[in-house]
C-alpha cells in the first residue's frame, strides 16, 4: 500500500478511492490509520476529490457495518440447518452475484458436496476439483470453455460468464470449504469481482475459519448437508429412470409382481 499522503492528480479517482482503503482500515481495526487517512484528506485542494473520499468513506463504511451483520447472523445460526442457505444468500445479496454456493468438502467420500447447487462433485473432478487441488483462489472466465470444465458434474455453470472460487483452509491447511460464486452483477451486465469484493471474500473467508476451528462442529454440519444431498439426489432425472430400470430387472428376475426401493438417511 502506498503511503496516504501521496496524492492524485485532479484528474484522477485519488488512491484512497480506487482501492478501498477505508474497508482496509475498518477490517484490521486500525484506528491511528484511519485518523491519518482522514487528516491527509483534509489537505487535498480539490473539492471534487474530497467529495470523492467522502462518498468512498460512507460507502465502504456502510460495507463493513454490513458484513459485521452477515457475521452475526452467521454465529447465531452456526451449526444449525440454515447456516448454509443463510451464508449464500448474504452473500448474494452483498456483492451482488447471480449464485452463491458453499460447498463442503468430505475427505473420508472424496467428494465436495452442496445443499442448494448439484449434489455432489468428486474431488479432481471439473473445475470445482481442479480448485481444490491447486488450493488457491480462482477467477475462472466463461466455464464452459475451460479445460477442467466438466459437464456431468456442472452442466448449471454452461451460461456463466465468470465465476470467482476461494477455498477455505482450517488449521492443518486443508480444505473445509470452496465458495463459488457466479456472474458478479453490474448495472446490466456481468462485471469482473472488484477491490471491495476481494476484500469481502478475504473477510469471509477469515469468518468461515474462525466459525468452524472446532472440528466436531464442522463434522456435524457436513452430516447435516450430506442428509439433504442423499433427499435432492432422489429428485435428479438421471437417477430415477436408474431406479426404474432396477425395479424392473430384479422383477423379471426374481419373478415377484412388484418390488419397492426404500433409502434411509
Amino acid at each position: 500500500i502506498r503511503p496516504y499522503t501521496e496524492q492524485s492528480s485532479n484528474d484522477e479517482d485519488p488512491y484512497f478511492v480506487q482501492n478501498s482503503v477505508f474497508l482496509r482500515t475498518f477490517l484490521r481495526n486500525d484506528q491511528k490509520a484511519l485518523e491519518e487517512l482522514i487528516n491527509n484528506i483534509g489537505k487535498v485542494s480539490s473539492e471534487t476529490a474530497r467529495g470523492k473520499a467522502a462518498q468512498a468513506l460512507l460507502g465502504q463504511m456502510q460495507r463493513f457495518l454490513e458484513l459485521n451483520a452477515v457475521f452475526e447472523r452467521l454465529s447465531d445460526e452456526n451449526g444449525s440447518d440454515t447456516f448454509v442457505p443463510t451464508f449464500e444468500q448474504n452473500v448474494r445479496t452483498l456483492i451482488e452475484v447471480r449464485r452463491v454456493v458453499l460447498w463442503a468438502r468430505v475427505p473420508s467420500a472424496g467428494v465436495y458436496v452442496s445443499r442448494t447447487g448439484p449434489s455432489f462433485v468428486p474431488e479432481g473432478e471439473g473445475i470445482l476439483g481442479y480448485v481444490g487441488q491447486e488450493k488457491k483462489r480462482m477467477i475462472i472466465t466463461d466455464p464452459a470453455r475451460h479445460i477442467q470444465y466438466s459437464s456431468d458434474y456442472e452442466s448449471d455453470l454452461a451460461q456463466a460468464k465468470i465465476v470467482l472460487y476461494q477455498p477455505v483452509f482450517n488449521s492443518e491447511n486443508k480444505i473445509i470449504w470452496i465458495i463459488q460464486m457466479v456472474d458478479r452483477l453490474g448495472q446490466n451486465e456481468v462485471i469482473p469481482p472488484s477491490n471491495d469484493d476481494m476484500l469481502v471474500i478475504d473477510y469471509l473467508t477469515s469468518a468461515l475459519q474462525r466459525l468452524f476451528q472446532e472440528e466436531n462442529r464442522y463434522d456435524e454440519m457436513i452430516k447435516s448437508i450430506l442428509t439433504e444431498s442423499t433427499k435432492s439426489l432422489l429428485n435428479e432425472r438421471q437417477v430415477m429412470p436408474l431406479l426404474e430400470t432396477v425395479q424392473m430387472t430384479v422383477t423379471a428376475i426374481v419373478g415377484c409382481e412388484s418390488l419397492q426401493i426404500f433409502f434411509t438417511d
